[in-house]
C-alpha cells in the first residue's frame, strides 16, 4: 500500500511522496507524471529511508524538472507578436472593425477582432479561448488518428492543463494529454500521444512497453530528449 509523506529538505524544499514499503530486498525511487514514489523493504527503519532520500535530493529535483512541462504561448497580446504552435508560426494580427467577429486562424495569422478600447483582459480572453479550442480540435484529432494506427483505444480522452506531466493514463483506460504539448513540434504531441496509448495495454515503462512505443515511434528517444530540453 502507499502511503503520502512529506519531506523537507536543509534548503527548505518540500517533497511530497508516495511511500511504498513491500516486500523486496532493496530500495530505490522512481519519478512517473510527477509523482516520486519510494519504495523500500517493510523492515527498512525510517532513519536509513530518511538518509536515502537526502542522498538522491538532487535526482529527485532534476527529474521533477524534466518532467514538469513549461509554459508557452502569448506573452502580452499585441498586435504583430508571433507565437508557435505545433511548429507553425503565427503572427497575431488585430483587425479594427466596427463590426465584432469570432477570431480565427488565416494561414500564418491569428485575426482577433478589436476596438481601440478594447481593455487588455479582454483581448487576452479572446486569444486564449481560440488557441484552446485549437489545442482541443488538434490533440484530438491526432488521438483519434494514432488510435486507428495503433489499434489502441482510450476509454475516455481528455485536453486539460497538467502541471507535472505531458499525459496520463489511468488503470481504467482513461487518458488525459496536456494542452502545453501544442506549443511543441507536431512529432513532439505524437510522441506523448503514442506514448500514453501504449499504457493501455503495459501500465509501467518495462522492455516491453518501450519497445511498443518504439514501434509506432522509433525517433522516440531523441524526441523525448528535446522535450526535455526545451524545458
Amino acid at each position: 500500500m502507499n502511503l503520502k509523506k512529506q519531506f523537507t529538505f536543509s534548503d527548505g524544499y518540500v517533497l511530497d511522496f508516495l511511500l511504498d514499503s513491500g516486500k523486496r530486498k532493496n530500495m530505490y525511487l522512481t519519478v512517473r507524471d510527477g509523482i516520486v514514489t519510494l519504495k523500500v523493504p517493510e523492515t527498512l527503519s525510517t532513519d536509513r529511508a530518511t538518509d536515502f532520500l537526502i542522498s538522491k535530493e538532487q535526482w529527485i529535483k532534476d527529474n521533477l524538472s524534466k518532467a514538469k512541462p513549461k509554459a508557452h504561448g502569448l506573452k502580452e497580446y499585441k498586435d504583430g507578436e508571433k507565437i508557435l504552435l505545433l511548429g507553425k508560426e503565427y503572427t497575431l494580427c488585430f483587425v479594427y472593425a466596427d463590426k465584432y467577429f469570432k477570431a480565427y486562424f488565416d494561414d500564418d495569422k491569428i485575426k482577433v477582432s478589436v476596438k481601440k478600447d478594447y481593455p487588455q483582459d479582454r483581448i487576452k480572453s479572446i486569444c486564449d479561448k481560440l488557441i484552446d479550442e485549437f489545442a482541443v480540435q488538434n490533440i484530438s484529432r491526432t488521438t483519434e488518428r494514432l488510435s486507428k494506427q495503433t489499434g489502441l483505444y482510450p476509454a475516455e480522452f481528455t485536453v486539460k492543463n497538467m502541471k507535472s506531466s505531458w499525459g496520463r493514463c489511468s488503470s481504467n483506460g482513461k487518458i488525459s494529454i496536456n494542452r502545453e504539448i501544442i506549443y511543441y513540434p507536431q512529432e513532439c504531441l505524437e510522441y506523448v500521444i503514442i506514448h500514453e496509448l501504449c499504457h493501455l495495454r503495459h501500465m509501467n515503462h518495462s522492455k516491453e512497453f518501450w519497445e511498443l512505443v518504439e514501434r509506432f515511434c522509433p525517433d522516440r528517444k531523441r524526441i523525448r530528449k528535446q522535450l526535455n530540453e526545451s524545458i
